[in-house]
This record gives structure tokens, sequence and C-alpha cells, in this order.
């Protein structure tokens, strides 16, 4: 366009003028309409824009009627309208697709729990009863249905007790100590039975070649006792917080449940919840003191904070040893000096409105979830030592839960099983939330080795989810031999 001359606008309007008359005199027809003037283009250097057309003064302006604006707003009605019902379509849609998956998954077969696995050669099993904790009583009981569940086509059984001093007896006669306990009731009297010298011959564990656990008789030196697999039915302190675990590993012996680092985490309830609200697992409330700092919190402070009552407890202890309710400045001093008899640390937690629902977990790497659990104090006590052993009728116990929206069980049990493994779980755990009022799922705590008792919930979810205590035990050493196994395979390739 550089030769191309550039036009000024008149000169445009001029020549554009003397085309139309032109046109004007070569009509000869009357009454044919002139031609409308087309617009016409400036080039300025190298844009080129389009001139308005010139609009006729005697023109009317046309003006939208009261009709017209009737209907441009049925169009837009009608057009809303088919967007609604394409929007509602597509929602239709996709509640119709969810609920067929739903139904496909109900339908399809389920992954069985338990797989089937090569049968094992026979074995000693050593059952670890009793401890030095406040819940020796409970580990008694929950034992002796650890033994009786057990397959003796499979193993021999090895009870080993260990009374409140820490000492280790041996009993190699199950039945006797099983068949006795069997016509007593569930009552305070059959929760009073303790370990004593009278259960067998003292013994304790040495290291031994290869993967037998090596027990040996303090009055005779030269006769021992090999264990294969130890099943710790060790409820609280020195059982159920890493120690034990940690001694049976340096042994280099299988054992049943989670090993020194989960059963540690599971018993700290300060440790176990910052863990839980760092891997986003929702819980509630709490402030943890110990002797030292007990002094600077006061009582109305953390009222104002979380609310009253106020729930204290030891943050290492089970069973609800040392539990308390606070309403007041005086029973909140109470409560601490009861859970500062039990514990260094206390936990003071906000009381939450809702339903206490437990899932017992199974597993190693690819834990499974159970069926779920309630339970549902009577007269609104909380769930106490004296309740879960002594005074049975002063709670329910319901399983499965009456949860009749199947995405809050399905969530339950996913956030149960995340829990698990947050927390280093292996082998066994019962996991213990609250279902708010407002339909909010908390988690309480986790048990790394939950009652075998007949009132324990951790079996009986299992049974209601078509697994056996027998199956159940079995499942839990075979879980055992797996870990140690994978354990020594990762050890031979460090060396």
């Amino acid at each position: 366009m550089e030769n191309q001359e550039i036009k000024t606008l008149e000169q445009i309007l001029a020549e554009q003028e003397a085309k139309d008359q032109q046109k004007n005199e070569d009509v000869f027809s009357v009454g044919l309409s002139e031609e409308p003037k087309k617009s016409a283009s400036v080039i300025i250097e190298e844009d080129v824009f389009e001139l308005p057309k010139e609009i006729d003064s005697d023109a009317a302006v046309e003006t939208p009627t009261e009709e017209d604006a009737e209907e441009q707003s049925t169009d837009t009605e009608v057009e809303n309208s088919d967007a609604e019902q394409e929007q509602e379509e597509v929602s239709n849609e996709a509640e119709n697709e969810e609920a067929s998956q739903e139904e496909e998954e109900e339908e399809a077969e389920p992954e069985p729990i338990i797989p089937e696995r090569e049968p094992r050669p026979r074995n000693t099993v050593g059952v670890l009863l009793g401890g030095k904790s406040m819940e020796h009583e409970v580990s008694i009981t929950s034992a002796k249905n650890v033994i009786r569940a057990l397959d003796k086509e499979k193993h021999d059984i090895v009870l080993i007790g260990i009374d409140k001093a820490g000492h280790w007896w041996l009993n190699t006669d199950y039945t006797s100590f099983v068949e006795a306990a069997a016509e007593e009731a569930e009552d305070a009297k059959a929760m009073s039975e303790e370990i004593t010298s009278e259960f067998g011959q003292r013994v304790f564990i040495v290291p031994n070649e290869g993967s037998k656990g090596l027990l040996v008789h303090l009055d005779d030196l030269t006769q021992t006792t090999e264990i294969d697999v130890f099943f710790p039915v060790l409820h609280g302190t020195f059982g159920e917080d890493g120690t034990m675990q940690g001694l049976l590993e340096l042994m280099n012996v299988p054992f049943v449940g989670a090993d020194r680092l989960g059963t540690a985490v599971g018993m700290d309830k300060d440790v176990m919840k910052k863990l839980l609200i760092a891997d986003g697992i929702p819980i509630g409330e709490y402030i943890c003191m110990t002797r030292e700092n007990r002094d600077s919190f006061d009582f109305q402070d953390l009222a104002d904070q979380m609310g009253t009552p106020l729930f204290v407890k030891p943050a290492n202890a089970g069973s609800s040893v040392g539990v308390s309710v606070a309403n007041d400045a005086a029973s909140f001093k109470n409560a601490l000096d009861e859970a500062f008899r039990f514990d260094h640390k206390v936990l003071v937690e906000e009381t939450i409105k809702g339903r206490e629902i437990e899932c017992a977990v199974l597993g190693n790497e690819n834990p499974k979830a159970s069926v779920l659990g309630e339970i549902a104090p009577k007269d609104g006590n909380f769930y106490s030592y004296d309740v879960k052993y002594i005074n049975t009728d002063g709670a329910e116990l319901i399983v499965p839960a009456p949860i009749e929206d199947k995405k809050v069980v399905k969530e339950i049990q996913a956030i149960a099983v995340q829990a698990f493994q947050t927390l280093c779980h292996e082998g066994m755990g019962r996991v213990d939330c609250f279902l708010t009022d407002e339909g909010e799922i908390l988690v309480n705590e986790i048990n790394s080795i939950p009652g075998f008792t007949n009132i324990s919930m951790y079996p009986q979810l299992w049974e209601h989810s078509g697994i056996s205590q027998t199956q159940l035990v079995e499942e839990l050493i075979e879980l055992a031999f797996l870990r140690f196994e994978k354990d020594q395979a990762n050890l031979q390739m460090v060396d």
C-alpha cells in the first residue's frame, strides 16, 4: 500500500454523491424506491474502518411495543426453564449413576477379610497375660477367651503370667486354667483374679539363635522352653505401651499386634492426638498438662474455652482408668488429683454431644474395617471402668450400630483405617469415634490391644462381620508371622 493514494473524507463523500446522482438519472420506472446508500471505507495508512450508514431524518425510530416486551420476556423464561430442566436432567443422571454404582458394589462379591493361605506347621504360642498395670485383672479375663479360641490342632499353648511385680511365671497346663475360669461369672469376683507364684515356674526370656523365643527356668537354668510366636494380651502400661513389644523385638521373635512404635503412640493419647491432627483426622478439643504446669490452668478459663462438663484422664492409661468428669473448680481439682495418680501427663477434653461409635481394624499393609458398633451409656453415665467390667448393665452395646446412612458408615470405616495407619498400627486395633449431633465424625482414640472379654467390642464386631473368634486369633497369629518374615527379609537386604 506504499504507492496507494490516500483520499480525504471529503473526497470520498463527493465521489459517492456523484455516483448516486448518476444512478438517479438512470431510473426510468416511476415508483422504484431509491437504492440505499452504501457505507464507505476510509483508508488511513494500513487501517480500514467502516463509516456508519446515513440515517433518514424522516424515518421513524422503531420503539418496542408491550407485546414485543412480553414476547421477549416469554422467550427468556423459556430459555431459563430449558436451562434448569437440562441442569436437573444432568443432576438426575449423576444421582442415578451413583446409585447404580452403589448397587453394583453391593451386588459384587466383597473381597474376603481373611484370604486363603497355606497352613503353617504346628507351632507353640506363648500367651502373655496379667502384667503390672491397673488392668491386670482385665488382661487375665481377655487371655482366657483368647486361649479358648486358639485352634488346639494347630498350636501347643504355653501361658506366661506376669504378676504385679513384673515377675514371669510359666504354665503349660492351660486346660485347668481355662476350665476353672469357665465356672466363674463375669463379675467383680472374676475380675479380681491375679497371677501369683502358684501359677507356675519362674522364667524369663533371653536371646536365642534363630526366631524362637527362649524362656529360661530360673529355678533350673538348664531347663528351657521355646516359643514360636508370642500373643500379648496385656492391657495398659508395661504391656500395651511399647515396652513389651520392644523387648520382644530385641529378642527377635514374632508377636501379635502393633510394634513398639505403634503401641507407644497408641498409649500416649497426647502424642496420638497430635499425629491425628497432623494427618488431617478430626478430633475433639483438648489440652494437655503435666504435674509441673497444672497450677497454670484455671478451671473457669478451660470451661469458657471448651464448655462443661470437662473430661479429665491420664494420658497413658486404658479402660477408662483414672477418668473423671468435672463440673466445677472443686471437682476439677479432685479429677486432676485422681488422674495424676496414674500418669505424669493428664488430658482435659471437651464433652462431645453425640454417639460413641467403635470400629475394629485387622491387617498389616492392607487393613480391613469391621461393621460398626455403638456404646450407649444409660442414665447419662460415661463408659467408665465400672460400667465396662463390673456393673455391665450401665451401658448397652449395639452391634451393628443403627446408622441408616451407608455413606456415613463407610466414612467412619475409612477414617478408622486411616487412623490405624497414621498411628503406625499392624495386626489389630479398635478405633473409637464420636458421631456428633451435627453429623461430624471425630476420632477419640485407638486401642492397640483391645479387650477379648465376653463383653468386649473388638471380637463382637468381627463376629458380626462374619469372622469367628477362632478365625480372628488365628489370623492375628498369621499376621504376626508375616510381619516378622518381612522384617527379616528387610534386614537381610541391609546386610
